[in-house]
């Protein structure tokens, strides 16, 4: 059986040690930042979300796992989740004024 193997380099900044990795947002397992995790998957197109919350999400990757030895990377952007966090609040204050 395949594995996929993440390796965390995200820092923490105290927002807990740990993220959640979806797997065809059937399977939900638990990550350490700055380990190393390894993880069974099946053959064929699997489904990856990585997220910390509800706000902190990646978009899903398709992946086609067809041999055990694959990399991937998937990149969480804090800054640009940031940034449109800000303009969504900016947006509902905005609408709330206007009626």
């Amino acid at each position: 059986m395949p594995k996929i193997i993440i390796e965390s380099k995200i820092s923490s900044n105290s927002a807990g040690d740990r993220f959640k990795l979806k797997i065809n947002d059937e399977k939900i397992v638990e990550v350490k930042f700055n380990e190393k995790t390894e993880i069974d998957v099946d053959y064929g197109e699997q489904t990856l979300q990585v997220c910390n919350n509800f706000l902190i999400k990646t978009p899903k990757k398709v992946i086609n796992v067809e041999s055990d030895n694959q990399n991937y990377r998937i990149t969480l952007h804090f800054k640009a989740w940031g940034i449109i966090f800000v303009f969504q609040i900016l947006m509902a204050a905005l609408i709330m004024n206007i009626h």
